[in-house]
């Protein structure tokens, strides 16, 4: 599996690009990295028309508009992804920090075969905005905190998703969770470390100005973000590369999570049913969906290669 993530290097969407670090870090498997940030939308599409047959997990922080995913090329936004190109995402769960995509470049990469698309429906740039009684300079205080704790949550549920194996839905939920503990300890903070750790020029006098701002907006503008999203496909999917690393408790509950995808998803779900068989050291579970995964392979409507070689059992 790959996590390919498509962050053009535009100045609006500057506070996303320290997730490349986060996630380089994060994703470093036995000293290999599954994860590739693109900034070229060339090279991300060029990536993705060569792995269509694989289930790779795909992060997009990118400006966005109803039938198209941005890049930016000599300092203008282009059009990096059209409709027709959502063909490209077969087999992938797809999560789009973008506007608008949701409405119809999202359904459209549903309808050709990506597992998951997860994205905004609206525009949400005036979102991460402040208009304070006071200066600009204040505003552009609150701004930048704001966009930390979003980037931070974000960071953290998506990392917990792809190690913990958990749903999409329970993706979505836990940014929400991530954002709203982060807030809380915000308001903890004394006014030090909040200059420590949020970066910001902050005067004293300003302090309560600040706690004031966090207890009456913070959350009320990330919730007029939550409800700006959509989670399009299957909500019970779940990211397989990391299944070996669960123990005997956390396969267990996975293998009733799984249980309830959809079952134009069969032949991932099998898949996914494989490698936790197979961690469980589970024959009799093993060789039951073995069975049903080889019919699954032979859909002729079927575009999908299986990452390394199953046995056919594990005695």
């Amino acid at each position: 599996m790959q996590i390919i993530h498509f962050n053009p290097n535009d100045s609006g969407l500057r506070f996303l690009q320290g997730s490349r670090m986060y996630f380089k870090e994060s994703f470093n498997d036995q000293g290999q990295s599954i994860y590739r940030a693109l900034p070229d939308a060339n090279d991300f599409v060029g990536l993705l028309n060569s792995r269509i047959s694989y289930p790779d997990v795909v992060l997009i922080t990118a400006h966005g508009t109803d039938d198209a995913i941005l890049g930016v090329r000599q300092g203008k936004l282009i059009k990096a992804m059209r409709l027709h190109q959502t063909r490209l995402f077969k087999n992938n769960f797809v999560l789009a920090v973008s506007c608008l995509t949701a409405k119809e470049f999202g359904k459209k990469a549903i309808e050709e075969a990506a597992q998951v698309y997860i994205g905004f429906d609206d525009y949400i740039q005036s979102d991460f905005k402040f208009g304070s009684s006071l200066n600009q300079k204040f505003n552009d205080i609150l701004e930048k905190i704001f966009k930390k704790i979003y980037q931070l949550s974000l960071n953290r549920a998506f990392s917990s998703f792809i190690k913990k194996s958990l749903t999409a839905r329970e993706l979505t939920m836990l940014i929400e969770l991530n954002f709203k503990k982060l807030v809380r300890e915000l308001q903890r903070m004394d006014i030090k470390n909040i200059r420590t750790v949020y970066s910001v020029q902050l005067t004293e006098k300003l302090e309560d100005e600040l706690r004031a701002v966090i207890k009456l907006q913070f959350i009320a503008k990330y919730n007029t973000l939550q409800k700006k999203i959509s989670l399009l496909g299957d909500p019970y999917y779940v990211p397989w590369y990391y299944i070996n690393y669960l123990n005997k408790e956390e396969l267990q509950v996975l293998l009733e999570k799984i249980n309830n995808m959809d079952e134009k998803n069969n032949y991932y779900k099998y898949f996914v049913e494989l490698l936790v068989y197979m961690k469980l050291n589970d024959q009799v579970g093993y060789l039951g969906t073995y069975e049903k995964f080889e019919k699954e392979l032979c859909r002729e409507d079927l575009v999908f290669e299986v990452p390394f070689n199953l046995p056919k059992d594990i005695a």
